[in-house]
């Protein structure tokens, strides 16, 4: 199984890949951020980025179709925090 995290070294995202990681041992997880706030962690005993199999530092909306080749699914947590204009509706 492979899984696209967005937004994996956000607030959250590191959660959620140890969950992922601890809940799917076989699966790859990969990651994609833009790495806008990469610069403000501080602290940590291991960078986020680390705790998946790969890391694209990306912009979500202008996402490569070659990145989702193999995925069986994306976690969505791309965005920027506490900003209303990052609340967007995916229709597939």
């Amino acid at each position: 199984m492979k899984i696209l995290i967005t937004g994996n070294i956000g607030y959250i995202g590191p959660c959620v890949v140890q969950r992922l990681r601890t809940s799917f041992p076989g699966a790859v997880l990969v990651g994609l951020d833009m790495g806008y706030f990469a610069n403000c962690l501080t602290n940590a005993e291991i960078l986020p980025e680390c705790r998946v199999d790969m890391q694209y530092f990306a912009d979500v909306r202008k996402l490569q179709t070659d990145l989702l080749r193999g995925v069986d699914a994306i976690v969505h947590l791309a965005a920027i925090s506490n900003d209303p204009m990052t609340l967007i509706i995916w229709q597939v």
